[in-house]
């Protein structure tokens, strides 16, 4: 489902979701076996089916908002991006750069105010994406557009997670955005680019191991412990040094990896047989995990995902893996609750409750269309992820829905004031 002139990332939650969804059909091409023997286990190939159709639902939920919001005419929006200074949008842009790093590095040390700060840090993708969508509007400083791209790719890889793939993926986001017809044309041309980062992609997994023993000098901890200018070279000299088979053998983990069918044709093959399905006792309580301070319910039990797993898995990773996480995804968990039929009207109800939340900040933001299309593409970018389960997904609509609000009508709508352009 994609509509024409509406935040980009609505196409780009369904093409990640469909990614994860269809991935083991490619890792299955790739290794020339069927879907089950990917798997070895008999229930994969419905896995993917299910995950497939499941798509459809969410798109569903999602549309019943989307079809309120009145159609956004083109010239509408070229003349809206008239208004704001890109210049300014620039400076604005520096200043929340730093800002960033700073409260990325500091947010942990109050945790009552942890997931406020991180928000407000997040902002700065609000302003990548005006600049972005101002400056390709208007055919100005697209050089300039680029530069900030290249530098935050290279400076994502500095941090111990390697966060370079955020701003590949709010290009992204932002060239979604401007997609009125899905032609064949752009798909022709598209097709160097998602070789290209394909590519890189593969050589990431192939590298990423060694890189992050390097930056924590093998401490096994989640830090960096060498310089700036040590983090690029390694990169550098791990990207030039990597042999042939090694990068082979990372095509097929990173198709496995990013493939997020497994855990649910694990899930299916253990439940209903071994463990009865839920009925809805595990939507209400990831729903009320978030709603429920610790300060009210000081018993409330601390999120576990590996005991979760083992539970509907029938594995035990709990003793055998320390220090991973591993999350079945709020498509499984919608199956746990309802089995292979009910699970579609649990995802539609996912899809309608992230078309509220997007519909709230669309008609609660007072601003240009083009500062609106931006916030919402932050907003909503934590959902692209299949793998969140019932818990996070729940978290994500509650917390963003309030710090974002917070954030927003408290100072941003204010601050933004200054990249208008004054008559």
């Amino acid at each position: 489902m994609f509509v024409p002139f509406l935040p980009g990332i609505f196409f780009f939650i369904f093409f990640y979701h469909w990614i994860q969804a269809s991935g083991v059909l490619f890792v299955s091409s790739y290794l020339g076996k069927p879907i089950n023997d990917v798997y070895n286990i008999g229930t994969g190939d419905l896995a993917c089916f299910l995950s497939l159709v499941g798509l459809v639902f969410l798109a569903l939920g999602l549309k019943f908002w989307v079809d309120k919001i009145p159609p956004i005419n083109f010239d509408f929006i070229k003349e809206k991006s008239r208004e704001i200074n890109l210049n300014k949008v620039f400076l604005l842009y520096i200043f929340w750069f730093f800002l960033y790093n700073f409260l990325r590095e500091y947010a942990f040390l109050f945790l009552s105010t942890t997931q406020i700060i991180l928000r407000v840090a997040l902002l700065k993708w609000v302003i990548v994406c005006i600049f972005a969508f101002v400056s390709i509007l208007n055919k100005k400083k697209i050089w300039l557009f680029a530069l900030i791209v290249a530098f935050e790719f290279i400076f994502g890889f500095l941090s111990y997670f390697s966060n370079f793939k955020t701003v590949i993926f709010f290009v992204a986001i932002i060239l979604f955005s401007f997609i009125q017809k899905v032609k064949i044309k752009y798909l022709f041309f598209s097709l160097p680019v998602v070789l290209l980062l394909a590519n890189l992609a593969f050589t990431w997994f192939a590298v990423k191991g060694s890189y992050r023993k390097f930056l924590n000098k093998g401490t096994s901890t989640q830090t960096v412990q060498v310089s700036s200018t040590e983090a690029l070279k390694k990169v550098y000299t791990l990207v030039n040094e990597l042999p042939p088979d090694v990068k082979e053998k990372a095509v097929k983990l990173a198709f496995e990896r990013i493939a997020y069918t497994h855990f649910l044709a694990r899930t299916m093959n253990y439940v209903p047989k071994k463990q009865p399905h839920e009925k809805g006792k595990l939507l209400f309580n990831n729903a009320t995990y978030n709603l429920i301070p610790r300060v009210i319910y000081p018993s409330k039990p601390i999120k576990n995902d590996l005991a979760k797993f083992d539970k509907y898995t029938g594995d035990n990773l709990v003793k055998l893996t320390k220090g991973v996480s591993i999350s079945l995804g709020y498509f499984t968990d919608a199956y746990i609750d309802f089995g292979k039929f009910g699970m579609f009207g649990i995802i539609y109800l996912y899809g309608f409750a992230i078309g509220a939340m997007m519909y709230y900040f669309f008609t609660n933001i007072k601003q240009n269309i083009i500062v609106k299309f931006a916030f919402i593409n932050v907003i909503l970018y934590d959902f692209i992820y299949l793998e969140n389960d019932g818990v996070t997904f729940w978290g994500i609509v509650f917390l963003n829905l309030v710090y974002y609000s917070i954030v927003y009508f408290l100072f941003f709508r204010y601050i933004i004031k200054y990249i208008y352009i004054k008559n």
